[in-house]
C-alpha cells in the first residue's frame, strides 16, 4: 500500500481549521489525517507559506495568508507547550 497523497487545497483547508482552533483529534476523526500529518503541514505551511500557491496574489491574499501564518505559529507553540506539559 503506498503512501497517501494530498491535494493541496485540502492542506490548506487543514491549516485554516487548525489555525481556527479545531484539535488535531477531531480533525484525524472528521477527515482521516493523523494528528502526525497535520502537524507536519503546519509546519511546512510556516517555513513555505500555503501550499501550492506558487504565483503572484493579490495584497488581500497576501495580507490573509500573513495572518493565517501568524496564528499557525502561535498554533504550533501551543502544541510544543502541550507536550511539554504532558510529558512530565
Amino acid at each position: 500500500m503506498g503512501k497517501k497523497t494530498y491535494e493541496d487545497s485540502f492542506k490548506n483547508k487543514m491549516i485554516e481549521e487548525l489555525c481556527n482552533d479545531k484539535p488535531t483529534k477531531e480533525i484525524n476523526r472528521e477527515y482521516g489525517v493523523s494528528q502526525t500529518t497535520v502537524l507536519k503541514w503546519l509546519r511546512d505551511f510556516i517555513k513555505n507559506g500555503a501550499f501550492g500557491h506558487n504565483a503572484l496574489l493579490s495584497p488581500k491574499e497576501n495580507l490573509r495568508l500573513e495572518q493565517l501564518k501568524e496564528k499557525a505559529i502561535k498554533r504550533e507553540l501551543a502544541t510544543k507547550y502541550q507536550l511539554m506539559v504532558n510529558t512530565k
